[in-house]
């Protein structure tokens, strides 16, 4: 299959980021390559509508990426003008499919905003470093379900516990957690 063109794929970006708003640029770009459109076209529709003030983004959580990767992206109203006169020069099948792919990048989004998995670096009173790791997961009325802070005693510690709280998909950790600390 051909890969979309430029101004195809600032169609494509301003529909996605208008159907899952807060999306992070490492999932908009994700999603974009499912619909043909290849990283370096993704990168220079994202500038162009971010220098045109048709997107804004927001600073994202994970401190560590520092290229902003993370931030939330959202259409401004001068994107949705310009979006709502552009969007029907795609053609109905692939729009279809946009906003099918839309559809489930929004839940994504969601899914992604209910977990929070993060840590900080702390002096003990010996004066050791230790780890603070934060973990939270929110239910989908965006009530806290569990809400963690434990520190730990090395940074690999600290990071594989955010990764595991990220990927806990099918709550697995989470249940776990519930069954140690509830009945039985």
């Amino acid at each position: 299959m051909i890969p979309n063109s430029l101004p195809t794929a600032k169609i494509q970006s301003l529909e996605l980021i208008r159907l899952a708003p807060g999306v992070s640029r490492n999932m908009l770009f994700d999603t974009l390559t499912t619909l043909y459109t290849d990283y370096f076209t993704s990168a220079q529709a994202y500038k162009e509508l971010e220098s045109s003030n048709l997107i804004r983004t927001e600073a994202g959580s994970d401190k560590d990426l520092v290229d902003g990767s993370d931030d939330l992206i959202y259409i401004t109203s001068l994107g949705e003008v310009m979006l709502e006169d552009l969007i029907n020069t795609i053609v109905a099948p692939s729009l279809a499919e946009l906003r099918k792919v839309g559809e489930s990048l929004n839940k994504a989004v969601k899914d992604k905003s209910l977990i929070i998995a993060n840590y900080e670096i702390q002096s003990s009173a010996d004066g050791n470093m230790t780890y603070l790791v934060h973990l939270s997961r929110k239910l989908p009325d965006a009530s806290s379900a569990m809400e963690i802070n434990i520190n730990v005693p090395d940074e690999v510690t600290a990071d594989d516990m955010c990764r595991k709280w990220h990927n806990d998909n099918d709550l697995t950790v989470y249940n776990s957690i519930i069954g140690l600390l509830g009945k039985k």
